[in-house]
């Protein structure tokens, strides 16, 4: 099994660049960080372009079992590498790259009400914001 230790290899160069905006929405990618993002994203199906585990965490029974799920053939990264990489302070070890979801908006409008958020900071009023409209029927 191979494991990249080098921070040229392209897909952690790639991982670097997308953590700028403008390369996000050029590449009509983003990355994913955590077991459960990953998870739930292999589960739904999300167009995963490359899954990047640590090599500290082959051993991890959460990771075996997800990995079994996977389809493709994962990146194994060095510890250290895959971790400067990510963005949180606390990284898991494990993140996907992933396509930018493609929403056809006559679709979406065809549905009987719509609920959209934008710019919410506090994730306390995202909760009462679902509960509402959970309650509301939307």
């Amino acid at each position: 099994m191979e494991i990249i230790n080098s921070e040229q290899n392209q897909w952690i160069k790639k991982l670097r660049l997308l953590q700028q905006k403008k390369y996000r929405e050029e590449s009509g990618l983003f990355v994913i960080e955590g077991l459960r993002f990953c998870e739930e994203a292999i589960t739904n199906q999300e167009d995963i372009v490359v899954l990047l585990v640590s090599d500290k965490l082959l051993n991890n029974n959460s990771i075996k079992n997800l990995l079994k799920k996977y389809k493709n053939k994962p990146l194994i990264v060095a510890d250290e590498v895959l971790a400067k990489q990510l963005k949180t302070v606390n990284p898991q070890g494990i993140a996907a790259i992933v396509h930018k979801p493609q929403f056809d908006k006559e679709k979406v409008l065809e549905g009987e009400v719509i609920l959209v958020i934008d710019g919410v900071q506090d994730p306390g009023n995202l909760g009462t914001i679902f509960r509402t409209a959970l309650a509301a029927g939307v």
